[in-house]
């Protein structure tokens, strides 16, 4: 099976779903959407994602009709049925029909869910790390911004970068500070005497919040581990050791090397495998068992998972 679509509720095949041509979100990128992973049927973080989607939402003036219910029994039906190892899982909501710029007066939003396999990552990417080249962005606002479906700066700037033998690109601002990745949020990390720290951007440096990159904020403190929200400037960099992407469905990814500076991060003593360890277990409290990050594969191994009865 290629994949499941639910479009409004009605769930077909994804080669079979169709959406109208005259769609806001295909025509303009009239649209807002998240992206959460699932093993075999359970989703993880899902409140957490849709009360970002609300607050997307509210960020482009668009009023969901639905509710939080149901666009979770939705998602979940998807996922339960595809049971994929490890699905990659998509809500699009967009405006609606609508040929102008202008917002029509009747508005019918269109909601889009997807679940289908997740690709790989290849595996010396988890071995060595990524490669991530620095680019200053032309898109930068000192809020959060809202999650839409606009990705073509990222997708021109990857497409560049993968020419130069680099795996993705890490955003800075007009004022020079890092950000974030194409689609990922990112930590460093450093040493202080015999000490360590981690830093990852703040939401005033343009930064989506990413739901994982909360949450590794939470285990962090839970595990007494100074971690802080502050600016990074570019040549700041070569102070840290280590750095790693978070996101929802790659998980957590060293980096290796910063333009042509290389990190530390795949080391088997990093700070970063540490971080990965908590992040695995937090999983495996939500799935009620461990998994391969990377296929969803059962691992061995069982956590008691407190939502579980």
């Amino acid at each position: 099976m290629t994949g499941l679509i639910s479009i409004n509720g009605e769930i077909q095949p994804a080669e079979q779903a169709k959406v109208p041509a005259l769609d806001r979100g295909f025509l303009f990128g009239d649209n807002i959407f998240e992206a959460m992973v699932g093993f075999s049927g359970q989703i993880i973080d899902t409140t957490a994602h849709l009360e970002r989607l609300e607050k997307s939402a509210e960020r482009i003036r668009l009023t969901l009709p639905w509710s939080q219910d149901l666009l979770r029994f939705e998602l979940e039906t998807l996922a339960q049925q595809a049971q994929f190892p490890k699905a990659f899982i998509r809500l699009v909501i967009t405006r609606g029909c609508g040929s102008g710029l202008r917002v029509p007066e009747t508005r019918q939003p269109l909601r889009v869910g997807y679940c289908l396999p997740s690709p790989p990552v290849e595996e010396d990417k988890w071995e060595r790390g990524l490669r991530v080249k620095i680019q200053q962005s032309k898109v930068y606002s000192q809020k959060s911004a809202a999650k839409t479906g606009n990705y073509l700066e990222s997708i021109v700037a990857i497409d560049t970068v993968h020419h130069d033998h680099y795996d993705d690109v890490l955003w800075t601002n007009k004022n020079g500070e890092v950000t974030e990745a194409s689609t990922a949020n990112v930590f460093f990390v450093a040493r202080e005497g015999s000490g360590i720290y981690l830093v990852t951007p703040p939401v005033e440096s343009g930064i989506l919040e990413g739901i994982t990159r909360m949450r590794i904020l939470q285990l962090l403190k839970e595990a007494g581990i100074p971690v802080y929200e502050q600016k990074v400037q570019v040549d700041e960099i070569a102070r840290y050791d280590e750095a790693f992407l978070s996101s929802s469905v790659k998980g957590l990814l060293p980096i290796c090397q910063i333009n042509s500076s290389p990190l530390y991060t795949a080391r088997k003593n990093a700070v970063f495998h540490q971080v990965r360890r908590l992040y695995d277990a937090y999983i495996a409290s939500q799935l009620g068992y461990y998994v391969n990050w990377n296929t969803g594969v059962t691992q061995g191994g069982s956590s008691q998972n407190p939502n579980k009865h």
